[in-house]
């Protein structure tokens, strides 16, 4: 519900524009950072006690307190800020700003932001008390600080669960690639969950950054991302069965949909064999597994789209093929913070003149088809989708499994290496584009 709400709120800013600058609830990056923040520390001792939990654990995070708290605790928090933590703008004093005229929020901010700069923290990262990012409080942004970036984040359930345990698998679940979490003081089972969840997102390869270094990352990112790279050879819009290359090359393709449970499993065994591929993921598939969407691009492998809800797209209008494709699009940047690459894949092979047309429109490269099935879906044993694979592969096939084929893992770890043996490439998609 509270992702809905976001977005609702996201939506009335864009169509109603009162704040040029940036809410940011993750950004994103192709490292593993994370920025940890720590809000509505209100006396020394929760402000020392957040400080200690990160000195101990070896990381610096980015603190919103009120410029009144700051003030009385001049001496600790110039230690915070020397020591490499940020310290943002939270207002004079932690109050809900609902019922607030907008001018007298960006006269707080004005007063707070003096103070926070005085000791040598940075003004223009904001983050309301409570939580509230409605109009007004968007509207005293603007007219204080325009280019001022609004800090969100992952939200813990502090306010709902009612063990430090629950906290942390909720956090663990939603964490990814320049994710923001927020940690209220004041919410003792965030607070006790604090600990793990730093040492077991450090475990998972992650590095702890302030706000203004994440922001930093995914400015030079999308720098980059701006500058000539190499470019996914120029070819028109296709219908692409497969693709013989120079040199043998075959695309293990994935398709989502039933359970989850060999997930993990199937991304080992891709791994332990170096191997790369394109998954083709349904949008509602997509926002019920965030965190198995960041492990498949944590890994190096591609996610393209499969539709919103698997349906028969030769029975759709133009206007609800439209609206399958977009979805499942929004569904990967909402949840993974990603762009979706630009092959489609329709549900059931099943596709007619419009699907090319909608696909063209909106500058797709190509519809992915397969011109090897393994029939994992079946329940085939792994000795008959080897053999199956096999006999029918040849230079520049897609082979067509399934994340929830019942012996497609077991399948895999051995069809990897007879592959190989026969002389094939494993390739994405993008790959078998690339090469000639």
């Amino acid at each position: 519900m509270r992702l809905i709400a976001l977005s609702i709120i996201w939506l009335l800013c864009v169509s109603n524009p009162v704040f040029a600058g940036a809410i940011v609830d993750q950004i994103p990056t192709s490292e593993k950072l994370i920025a940890l923040t720590i809000e509505n520390a209100q006396s020394t001792d929760t402000v020392a006690q957040a400080l200690r939990l990160l000195q101990e654990q070896g990381v610096r995070a980015t603190f919103f307190i009120s410029a009144k708290t700051a003030g009385e605790n001049e001496t600790l928090v110039r230690t915070l800020v020397s020591a490499g933590n940020d310290l943002g703008n939270y207002g004079v004093e932690p109050q809900y700003w609902g019922d607030t005229p907008s001018d007298a929020i960006k006269q707080q901010l004005v007063n707070a932001g003096d103070r926070i700069a005085g000791l040598g923290g940075k003004p223009q990262l904001i983050k309301p008390p409570f939580g509230y990012y409605e109009d007004n409080f968007l509207q005293a942004v603007t007219g204080y600080q325009p280019e001022a970036t609004v800090v969100r984040g992952i939200d813990t359930g502090d306010w709902m669960l009612t063990t430090p345990q629950a906290v942390l698998e909720r956090v663990l679940n939603q964490a990814g690639n320049g994710s923001i979490i927020n940690i209220n003081m004041q919410a003792k089972t965030a607070v006790a969950a604090l600990p793990s969840i730093i040492s077991d997102l450090k475990n998972a390869g992650y590095r702890f950054v302030t706000i203004s270094e994440l922001l930093e990352k995914g400015k030079k990112q999308e720098q980059q991302a701006k500058q000539p790279t190499e470019k996914v050879q120029t070819l028109p819009y296709r219908v692409l069965y497969s693709r013989p290359l120079s040199q043998s090359a075959v695309a293990l393709t994935f398709d989502d949909g039933g359970n989850t449970a060999q997930v993990n499993e199937l991304l080992a065994v891709l791994r332990a064999n170096n191997v790369k591929s394109t998954f083709f993921l349904l949008g509602n598939w997509i926002e019920a597994n965030p965190r198995l969407v960041k492990l498949i691009l944590e890994d190096g492998h591609e996610i393209a789209n499969h539709s919103y809800s698997h349906p028969q797209f030769t029975r759709l209008s133009k206007s609800e093929t439209e609206n399958e494709i977009q979805a499942c699009e929004a569904a990967l940047t909402q949840s993974a913070g990603q762009t979706m690459k630009s092959y489609f894949r329709p549900p059931y092979g099943d596709f007619n003149n419009m699907t090319s047309t909608v696909l063209q429109d909106k500058d797709y490269q190509a519809m992915v088809i397969w011109s090897v099935d393994s029939r994992d879906w079946t329940g085939a044993s792994s000795a008959e989708m080897q053999e199956n694979i096999m006999r029918n592969v040849t230079n520049g096939s897609i082979v067509l499994f399934h994340l929830h084929g019942a012996n497609t893992v077991a399948a895999l770890g051995q069809l990897i290496p007879k592959l190989r043996e026969q002389g094939y490439q494993c390739v994405t998609i993008s790959e078998m584009l690339k090469k000639t």
